[in-house]
């Protein structure tokens, strides 16, 4: 059996809401990471097979086949073909999970997979347009519509976690994650864009005392 081998792996800075990326382009946006990685890995554009990109808002400035749209607009060749995935919020996660079932199947040997979301351009919804997307048999079944927040608020009741847990949890992530970035652990997957060379989501100098003040958001709180 085939081996799928990772050659490059290459990001964006993670931008916040109408951050310091909200003027590009999600088209512009992806290109620019699919330039970075044939550079980066010294591979011709030419060689690659196929762009795998997800995304899940496919509305507006991300629709009609992103992924093509954005191979096309990093200069590859047109023979280079793109499909865009949604799983929601796997989406991107997918992919890469299909680009390497492709590998190891012999369908590739060149394949580039990744995902692109703007949330400040194609906020969450969009795609939707005020449309009912479910139908009557889903809402027979389900009520309403899936939310992912609720779900996570039904999983922490099940298993017992505390509030006080989760945000112990959130602060020392997003402690460990200020250390990481102060210690360049992120420099080598990221590929600066509009000025913006970190994540701009990592929040610094969070105290317990701060979280446990924060309303929460899909229940009231015990």
């Amino acid at each position: 059996m085939r081996d799928a081998v990772i050659v490059e792996a290459v990001r964006s800075p993670v931008g916040k809401r109408k951050g310091g990326l909200a003027g590009v382009h999600p088209t512009d946006l992806s290109a620019h990471v699919l330039r970075s990685v044939a550079e980066r890995s010294g591979v011709d554009p030419g060689e690659i097979e196929d762009v795998i990109w997800g995304c899940v808002s496919q509305s507006g400035e991300q629709t009609l086949d992103i992924a093509r749209n954005a191979a096309l607009a990093a200069g590859f060749p047109e023979s280079v073909t793109g499909v865009t995935v949604d799983r929601q919020c796997g989406s991107s996660q997918q992919s890469v999970h299909f680009a390497a079932a492709g590998l190891i199947a012999g369908q590739y040997d060149v394949v580039v997979a990744g995902g692109v979301e703007s949330m400040t351009r194609v906020p969450m919804f969009s795609s939707s347009q005020g449309e009912d997307p479910l139908g009557a048999d889903f809402a027979a079944r389900y009520g309403t519509a899936p939310n992912q927040g609720v779900g996570a608020e039904m999983i922490a009741e099940k298993w017992g976690f505390s509030r006080q847990q989760l945000d112990e949890f959130a602060l020392r992530s997003h402690a460990r994650a200020a250390e990481a970035q102060d210690a360049g652990r992120f420099d080598a997957q990221i590929a600066p864009l509009a000025g913006v060379e970190a994540d701009e989501g990592v929040r610094r100098g969070g105290t317990l005392e701060g979280l446990a003040q924060l309303k929460t958001v899909f229940k009231e709180a015990d």
